[in-house]
């Protein structure tokens, strides 16, 4: 589970769910002299708050001590009023007189909370925090009931540390009652205490972080030396173009000799290890968007012929410094590049895991990688759960000075166990964060996660992985083709009003070409 997504509790919103309510009035048993219409009067001076409401409140309650609604209306008086200690007292004193009025317990149980006893507002309100329980004997509850007793009950939850029990109610009240102003309190509330947790994780999660040192990348010029390659015009293609890369360029290229395919796709990858440096350095290239499509064009063709004959090759492009990895391949997932290499032997790939130096970037990715194929075909759920075990017990004991751990790292691979379903490495895992190995704020705590990793898998969270053709179609989608290929220049030429002089353009380098190709300016008509 994602520290920034809280799950419902299905129990408190079914508890909820089950009081049964009602929106219809329900009329108290009132003593002589005082009918439901000044009951009701000075129920709406209370909620407005007016200066003489108080003493017209007092005179009742001296007349009227038994009714507790009375004492209760003077307390929200007070409290719209803005007089916050004198409401409290004012609740104090109605629970004294009348302790088992919902109203006073909940008012009391809510600034209760507020002062941090939670043991004594638990007592007012039931410790199972449910209505019924706390009144078996009522037939049917009104919705102001309800909702005040609710929102206490979540308070309640929130100062627990319970977070999906409050969403739970949440959910439940807005159902039944809209997005009451309890509702919209609960929220904040909840909303308060997911930021204070969240800092909290961060900031142990900064405190215990393990990282490792990557190599520096170092300051040099592009190397003289120009690779040489077999097929130079397609290959070409893959330094110039992005996923704008045409359909047909895809199939010519997919049409070419495979074994002098690869082995062009490998010199570009050993080529990109080699430039990757100075293009890094290289300020004005850097900046640009796609400025360097040409290794993650190598890597998706390479994936695609599942040429798993150079996966050394592209484990050692993987083994470069993070901030190379995003320059070539940008911030999106590249882990069904890695797919293929990962597929046929994963004891390569858990020997690579284990080389000091290399990035959590590149090494989550293999993680993530190695899961899908579990995913993906379910026949090898059980080497690949043996593979994550293995590694989780590998980061369980090592040291911090051989520059392999990486708590991003180990927490990766907890979540990737996670989102396998993998309940039998929940012992391994434990271990790991008792060792506080695994980060709270990336992952979530123990408790959380041996609870996620029970839910049944998702269908569809992995998606198969796509022919390449159809994948750089969906990144890059095609655009209209320009009028003069759709009528013909005569189009142009007759429509009214056209201009006989050129307008000149002005148009950046990084600009869409204005020919109408889809591609930069650039690498077309420029």
């Amino acid at each position: 589970m994602s520290p920034f997504e809280i799950p419902y509790s299905k129990t408190a919103m079914a508890d909820v769910l089950d009081t049964p309510l009602t929106f219809d009035p329900i009329e108290p048993a009132f003593p002589a002299g005082l009918d439901p219409e000044t009951a009701e009067r000075l129920h709406d001076l209370a909620m407005e708050g007016r200066p003489f409401a108080v003493p017209e409140l007092q005179k009742f309650i001296k007349r009227f001590p038994t009714v507790p609604c009375l004492k209760n209306y003077l307390a929200v008086c007070l409290r719209v009023q803005g007089k916050d200690k004198q409401a409290a007292k004012a609740n104090e004193m109605l629970l004294e007189a009348h302790p088992d009025y919902l109203f006073g317990r909940v008012a009391v149980a809510t600034l209760r909370v507020k002062q941090g006893r939670l043991d004594e507002a638990l007592a007012l309100l039931g410790p199972s925090l449910r209505l019924r329980d706390l009144q078996p004997d009522t037939r049917v509850f009104h919705y102001s009931e309800v909702k005040s007793y609710y929102h206490a009950a979540g308070l309640c939850h929130v100062a627990a540390g319970d977070l999906d029990a409050c969403q739970g109610i949440i959910n439940a009240l807005e159902q039944s009652q809209g997005e009451v102003p309890e509702v919209m309190a609960l929220q904040h509330a909840l909303d308060d205490k997911r930021r204070q947790r969240l800092a909290e994780r961060m900031a142990k999660a900064a405190r215990l972080r393990v990282q490792v040192q990557e190599p520096e990348i170092p300051d040099t010029d592009y190397p003289a030396s120009v690779p040489a390659f077999q097929h130079e015009e397609e290959i070409d293609w893959l330094y110039n173009f992005g996923y704008d890369l045409p359909a047909a360029s895809i199939r010519e290229i997919l049409a070419l000799p495979r074994a002098s395919l690869v082995a062009d796709l490998q010199v570009l990858l050993d080529d990109a290890i080699r430039v990757g440096p100075a293009c890094y350095w290289n300020d004005d290239a850097a900046a640009e968007d796609n400025a360097f499509p040409s290794a993650r064009n190598a890597l998706h063709f390479l994936a695609e012929l599942k040429a798993t004959e150079v996966t050394g090759t592209v484990l050692d492009f993987f083994s470069q410094n993070s901030e190379l990895l995003v320059m070539w391949l940008g911030e999106g997932s590249f882990t069904d590049l890695l797919y293929p290499h990962v597929e046929p032997c994963l004891a390569r790939v858990a020997a690579w895991m284990k080389q000091p130096g290399l990035s959590w970037l590149a090494r989550g990715g293999v993680s993530e990688a190695v899961m899908r194929l579990a995913v993906r075909e379910p026949a090898r759920r059980a080497e690949v759960v043996a593979w994550f075990g293995e590694l989780l017990e590998f980061f369980a004991t090592s040291p911090p000075a051989d520059n392999i751990l990486d708590t991003g790292l180990v927490s990766s691979l907890v979540w990737n166990v996670c989102d396998l379903r993998a309940v039998e490495l929940l012992p391994q895992i434990k271990t790991l964060y008792d060792l506080q190995r695994v980060s709270e704020f990336q992952v979530g705590t123990y408790d959380e996660l041996a609870r996620d990793i029970l839910e049944p898998i998702k269908t569809g969270s992995v998606p198969p992985v796509q022919p390449i053709e159809q994948y750089y179609r969906e990144q890059h989608p095609r655009r209209n083709p320009p009028e003069i290929l759709r009528g013909g220049i005569e189009s142009l030429l007759d429509r009214e009003g056209a201009a006989t002089e050129p307008v000149p353009v002005s148009v950046g380098r990084n600009d869409p070409c204005p020919c109408g190709s889809g591609r930069k300016f650039k690498k077309c008509c420029m």
